[in-house]
C-alpha cells in the first residue's frame, strides 16, 4: 500500500515550517529556553489554525484530522518550537478559548505527584492546568485559583498522598532539579519547596 499527502496536506506541511523557520529559527534555541512564551508568536500560530487543528470547523476548529496534526507536530518539533502546543491543542475541545490561542493549556499526571508535590511545565505561562490518571481528566485547574480551592477540589477526586502540599510556579523548567537519568531529584526537589514554596498560597519564581 503506498501512502502519499495530497496536495492540501503538502501545502499545510510547508506552511508550518516556513512560519517555524522564521518564528523559531534554530539558531535562537538558546534565547528562547526558560523564556516566557512569545505572545505575539502564539497569537499567529492560533490565526493559522494550530490549535483548533482538531476541531471540526463549526465548532471554530480547523477541522483536519490525524495526519495534519502528526505533520504540525513533526514541523513544531523539529524547530523545537516552544510554550505549551500540545495540551493546548489537545485540550481545545474541553477548555473554552484553547483553540483561539486565548487560554494556554498545562498537563500534570495525577501520578506524577511525588510526596505531596509537582512538577507543571510552563507554570508561569498557562491559564489552565488539566491533572489526568489512566481514566481521563480529573481535574482542571485555572491557574488564578486560590490554591486552597485546588487543593480541595483535588482532595474529591485523589489519594490524600498524591494532593500537592506546598506549591511553587516558575516560567523556567531548569530550576527544577533533576537527577543523572532525567528523573525528578526528589530531595532536591523538596529543598527547593521548603525554601520557594508555600502551603497557603501559590508564589511565583519569575527570576
Amino acid at each position: 500500500m503506498e501512502f502519499r499527502l495530497d496536495s492540501a496536506q503538502v501545502e499545510l506541511q510547508q506552511t508550518v515550517a516556513r512560519f517555524c523557520a522564521d518564528r523559531f529559527p534554530l539558531d535562537a534555541v538558546v534565547e528562547r529556553e526558560g523564556a516566557a512564551t512569545d505572545r505575539a508568536s502564539w497569537d499567529e500560530m492560533a490565526a493559522l489554525g494550530m490549535f483548533g487543528l482538531l476541531l471540526p470547523e463549526d465548532a471554530g476548529g480547523s477541522g483536519f484530522g490525524v495526519v495534519e496534526g502528526a505533520l504540525l507536530f513533526e514541523q513544531l518539533g523539529s524547530h523545537l518550537a516552544p510554550g505549551p502546543v500540545l495540551w493546548t491543542v489537545l485540550a481545545a475541545p474541553l477548555v473554552d478559548g484553547a483553540a483561539a490561542g486565548r487560554t494556554l493549556v498545562g498537563e500534570v499526571e495525577a501520578s506524577a505527584v511525588e510526596d505531596g508535590a509537582a512538577v507543571v511545565e510552563h507554570a508561569g505561562d498557562i491559564d489552565v492546568v488539566l491533572v489526568v490518571d489512566d481514566h481521563g481528566v480529573v481535574a482542571v485547574v485555572i491557574t488564578d485559583t486560590p490554591v486552597e480551592t485546588v487543593a480541595a477540589a483535588l482532595r474529591e477526586r485523589l489519594s490524600a498522598f498524591k494532593v500537592p502540599t506546598r506549591w511553587l510556579l516558575t516560567p523556567d523548567p531548569a530550576v527544577v532539579p533533576m537527577s543523572a537519568t532525567g528523573k525528578v531529584d526528589k530531595p532536591g526537589l523538596q529543598r527547593l519547596l521548603r525554601e520557594q514554596g508555600g502551603p497557603a498560597h501559590v508564589k511565583e519564581r519569575t527570576e
